[in-house]
């Protein structure tokens, strides 16, 4: 009975001091404090592999070391947090950011494509996930057809603004300006028009509806 009851002790000490790491890792990285998460948090991935909050958090840390390869070496470990719990949008959008990044640097389709639809998926779980919604919004005007579509742009600024008109507002302000550097002058028009159902006194869209004619 006393061997057990020292061992269980010493088991429970131990997830203990795992809980604790986890949680003193999540404070480094929210403290942006990215590299000493990022030792922090090594050993607790190596001890529990089943641990998706630290996979997840040790992914973002590795994201901010600000050298080339920082999404590289974040992509295993936001990837296992995704698939450890699929069903949390947090872990897919930032996986999906993730994917989009390393798409933009590789100029890969694939990744693109990967990234876009982990977005897609992080917004059916989280349809108030208004930065995910923003970032698919971006993608869809910028990337060529048939990664990204222009009605899909439109309809994700939609959403956004039938949920915040101002960041709606801000959302239809941005296609305009992207638009209008394009030169597809008609697409810009009717991003300003959008702006202006919000805001019919919004000079921004007012002044370039005028250049524009």
């Amino acid at each position: 009975m006393r061997l057990g009851f020292v061992l269980l002790l010493a088991g429970t000490a131990s997830w203990v001091r795992g809980e604790s790491a986890t949680a003193a890792g999540v404070r480094l990285y929210e403290s942006q404090r990215y590299a000493e998460a990022c030792v922090a948090l090594a050993p607790v991935v190596a001890q529990e592999p089943g641990n998706a909050e630290a996979c997840h958090t040790l992914g973002l840390a590795l994201s901010h070391r600000g050298d080339p390869g920082a999404n590289a070496a974040a992509a295993p470990w936001l990837q296992k947090a995704s698939e450890l719990v699929p069903a949390n949008p947090d872990y897919l959008a930032d996986y999906a950011g993730n994917c989009l990044q390393l798409a933009r640097v590789h100029r890969s389709y694939s990744l693109a494509k990967q990234g876009r639809d982990l977005m897609e998926k992080a917004i059916v779980l989280d349809p108030e996930n208004l930065d995910g919604r923003y970032g698919l919004m971006r993608f869809n005007a910028e990337a060529p057809w048939p990664l990204g579509e222009t009605s899909k742009a439109f309809a994700q600024a939609g959403e956004i603004a039938r949920r915040d008109s101002i960041r709606g507002r801000q959302a239809f302000l941005w296609l305009g300006r992207y638009f209008g550097r394009k030169g597809k002058t008609e697409t810009a028009r009717r991003a300003y028009r959008e702006v202006l159902l919000l805001d019919p006194h919004n000079a921004a869209a007012t002044a370039a509806l005028a250049q524009l004619k």
